[in-house]
């Protein structure tokens, strides 16, 4: 059985960082994909996770600080007086906030249960394919898994704590990727790579082609890396109005490129936040330049798990927006 826990390693350039591997260095791919990437597909209907307690305060909180502070723009400014804020209220003062996540949870199982049913059955009773991938999609909300065969919802926290930071501040300049599954009916047959503004390209297959054969190997996935690189790299340059970097994740797969790693330093260098995902060594030992990045100084780690995926996700947007804060 498929481990349930996955890693984050998030700091600051200098005295922080998130994850990745060893490779040597290479300034550009050779014969890198010039195909446009194409924008990633999201049903409008489908429900979303509902908010924790913290978060549903935090958009009480937003509207009462943006009243009462109208110049000030700044989301770690608010992140940071919200989390003060927060930290300082009583059980009792936390529950209405309790309460209404919990109304909204049992809201969202109901309303993820109608829509399962509605993919499975299909607008005229689609094909019983089709509804396996619908609902290994909403799965995927709850349980992504990485190239390792993980599965705990580490790139579905990264985009909300993404989302959050992004509502607190609209101009906060973003940089990254994550990874997401590609599926063919409920077999899942590959991975993509994803940018924060939804362009993608192939990372991975189990689809052979002539050009695959001389791809390397991660179990039964064969790994695109010159597709990789031409959409990961450019994102991991460094530019001086960047207020954070997000990858997700520093794996195996991504590691084959030669280019990545000394991309991934280059960003630690620059003294700009990181949030990054890692997975959990499989034998005990992480892979060498995994472990570099977890042990770089300043480094925050954390380890997810089903159970504590609300609590973790609050404790990573808090974390960076105190980062935010000394940018």
């Amino acid at each position: 059985m498929p481990s349930t826990k996955g890693s984050f390693a998030m700091g600051k350039a200098r005295a922080a960082a998130p994850k990745r591997t060893d490779t040597k260095l290479k300034s550009k791919s050779a014969g890198a994909s010039k195909k446009p990437a194409k924008k990633a597909g999201k049903d409008p209907n489908k429900p979303k996770r509902p908010a924790s307690a913290f978060f549903v305060f935090m958009e009480d909180f937003r509207e009462k600080y943006k009243k009462e502070h109208p110049n000030n723009k700044s989301v770690a400014a608010v992140g940071k007086a919200g989390g003060d804020k927060w930290k300082s209220l009583s059980e009792a003062e936390k529950a209405p906030y309790v309460a209404k996540a919990e109304k909204r949870k049992v809201e969202y199982n109901k309303n993820i249960q109608a829509y399962n049913k509605r993919l499975a059955e299909g607008p005229n009773g689609a094909d019983e394919e089709e509804s396996d991938k619908s609902k290994s999609e909403v799965n995927d909300d709850d349980e992504d898994e990485d190239e390792s065969g993980e599965g705990v919802g580490k790139s579905t926290l990264i985009m909300r704590v993404f989302e959050t930071l992004k509502a607190s501040n609209p101009n906060l300049k973003i940089q990254g990727f994550y990874t997401s599954e590609v599926r063919q009916g409920s077999e899942r047959v590959g991975f993509q790579v994803v940018t924060l503004d939804g362009r993608t390209a192939p990372l991975a297959s189990t689809i052979s082609s002539p050009e695959s054969f001389r791809w390397p190997n991660v179990g039964k996935y064969k790994v695109n890396v010159a597709s990789f690189e031409s959409l990961a790299l450019p994102e991991l340059q460094v530019k001086e109005d960047t207020d954070l970097f997000i990858i997700d994740e520093v794996g195996k797969m991504e590691l084959y490129s030669s280019s990545f790693f000394p991309a991934v330093l280059k960003v630690l260098e620059s003294n700009i936040p990181l949030l990054a995902s890692v997975p959990i060594p499989k034998f005990g030992r992480d892979i060498p330049g995994v472990a570099r990045l977890k042990n770089h100084p300043g480094a925050t780690i954390f380890t997810l798990s089903p159970s504590n995926r609300d609590a973790v996700k609050e404790e990573i947007y808090l974390q960076l927006v105190d980062l935010l804060s000394k940018q």
